[in-house]
């Protein structure tokens, strides 16, 4: 008898078990209902022309593990310079211009652009060149930044942002932060004192990592701006869901003794990952440009970014000139419906295709 009780109870408590599990699938399924069904028919198609660069970060939903999220950035047509308006065609994928494959396996897709109704997660960082030269941009600079920051907002997107400033190393740094703060530090002096120094809550953190980065034999000696970038890249708060976006600002070119700290060095790090846009303030036939005295908007052009170029002390500089805003407004959320499988490291394969022009990249992530 005991032995038939012992029984019945391990019986009841697999089908306890099991009924909770048929549940708990069932609100996923109901949680995930507007995603398409992953198309079973086709395959990941191969590029043809490799000249689309895509900028994409990749994340598991903060509300739901079974979905995952890519944010695209911007795309551009190579030749027109016009965006590229994605697409999933859910009941004929084959006719899509976006295709995400998980671990070999192809998605189905759900794509949200930016919009009040949609807000984009965007996290901004502004490296700034705060060497002597640039004493009278950095007072140009701040009022661009602010003011910039406010038409972000008034565009209906969840932005923050974060300051760096730089000449050979990190001088000043400001984590990601709402509009207040960053005024607080923008204005906390005038000329390259505003960017420079410390600020916000891990400020002391900031500075002790600012003293061993890009630091020994291969660091630079002049203006760097790779080394304020990848600072920001390492150190910062980051969101998982976010865009990584730097605005650049500096006169003069990457100084990198041929070594370490170069274009191919930032290219390598971020491409895929974070966009760069650059403001360049100076007469570019001014520079003696070399493999060892680099054009930064190089850093734009390995990372689907934008420049805009100006006249030393520009005062009508004007941010939202930059075709960023655009880049901005024209972004993408992809969802997705993760591999119902137990696999911790991901292969996810994005590709972009429109009838002249392509690109593929692949990321590998850990859920």
């Amino acid at each position: 008898m005991k032995k038939l009780i012992i029984t019945n109870l391990g019986i009841m408590l697999l089908l306890m078990l099991f009924s909770c599990e048929t549940v708990d699938q069932n609100i996923e399924e109901e949680l995930n209902a507007d995603i398409p069904e992953d198309p079973t028919e086709i395959t990941l198609p191969n590029p043809a022309f490799n000249n689309i660069e895509p900028a994409a970060s990749v994340s598991v939903s903060s509300m739901n593990e079974k979905r995952m999220q890519l944010n695209i950035l911007d795309l551009r047509h190579p030749q027109t310079n016009i965006p590229i308006k994605l697409n999933y065609n859910s009941d004929q994928p084959e006719l899509s211009n976006i295709f995400i494959a998980e671990d070999g396996l192809l998605k189905g897709l759900k794509i949200s652009q930016a919009s009040p109704e949609n807000v984009k997660v965007i996290d901004i960082v502004f490296a700034v060149d705060n060497s002597a030269s640039m004493e009278q941009e950095n007072d140009i600079i701040a009022p661009n930044i602010l003011d910039f920051a406010n038409f972000l907002i008034n565009s209906g997107l969840d932005v923050r942002f974060g300051v760096v400033g730089y000449v050979a190393r990190v001088s000043g740094a400001l984590n990601f932060t709402d509009l207040n703060t960053l005024t607080e530090y923008l204005t906390k002096g005038w000329g390259v004192e505003r960017t420079r120094g410390f600020g916000g809550h891990d400020s002391t953190t900031l500075a002790n990592n600012s003293f061993l980065f890009a630091d020994g034999t291969d660091a630079p000696t002049v203006q760097n701006g790779i080394v304020g970038i990848l600072f920001a890249d390492t150190y910062f708060n980051w969101r998982t869901n976010a865009s990584r976006v730097f605005i650049n600002f500096t006169d003069d070119g990457i100084h990198s003794n041929g070594k370490k700290w170069n274009i191919e060095h930032l290219c390598r790090s971020i491409a895929g990952k974070a966009t760069v846009h650059s403001v360049f303030s100076q007469d570019t036939s001014l520079v003696a440009w070399s493999n060892l005295v680099e054009r930064p908007w190089q850093m734009s052009e390995c990372t689907a970014g934008s420049a805009l170029f100006v006249q030393p002390n520009q005062n009508l500089l004007n941010l939202a000139s930059l075709p960023v805003t655009q880049v901005l407004k024209n972004s993408y959320k992809i969802e997705f419906r993760k591999n119902d499988d137990n696999v911790a490291e991901r292969v996810i394969e994005l590709l972009i295709r429109t009838s002249d022009a392509d690109g593929y990249k692949q990321f590998n992530v850990t859920y």
